[in-house]
């Protein structure tokens, strides 16, 4: 389906790009998590974006509704990085994949140079040493849950 609907987009017959947050999940702002594979399996083009975030007061979006409600409000600043519209090469396989073709698939390098390359330009720490299992339990921390029933 995200191959599709990229496809129409570029061919002209979808007026709306497809919006991926391509971690699949908010941090505490300061981190790059690991992307899933989904935004980038198809190898077509895509416009990277960053979003940063300060807050005079501390505040955590565990949630895509929390973050626009936590985010719009006063003494906070959101600054949003437009990356150039990024379209795989030969120049890139053959400067990136070729030399990690055996320990890497295609979409992996895509992944691994677009993390970079928005690490580098948003000042993100990079934050793939963290799973999936560490923002449910930083999650149920701020809840104020037991962190054992996430096992």
């Amino acid at each position: 389906m995200i191959k599709e609907k990229q496809e129409r987009f570029i061919e002209g017959k979808e007026r709306n790009p497809l919006v991926i947050f391509a971690e699949g999940a908010t941090s505490n702002g300061e981190y790059l998590l690991k992307f899933k594979k989904g935004p980038f399996a198809s190898l077509l083009p895509i416009q990277p974006y960053t979003i940063n975030t300060h807050s005079m007061v501390i505040s955590v979006a565990l949630n895509y509704a929390q973050f626009i409600k936590t985010h719009s409000l006063p003494n906070k600043t959101l600054n949003i990085d437009v990356y150039p519209v990024f379209e795989p090469n030969e120049y890139f396989w053959k400067t990136h994949w070729e030399p990690n073709q055996e320990t890497e698939k295609k979409v992996d390098t895509y992944i691994r140079v677009m993390r970079e390359i928005m690490i580098n330009g948003s000042g993100l720490k990079d934050g793939s040493a963290y799973t999936d299992i560490d923002r449910f339990r930083f999650i149920a921390a701020v809840e104020g849950r037991d962190l054992n029933d996430l096992k």
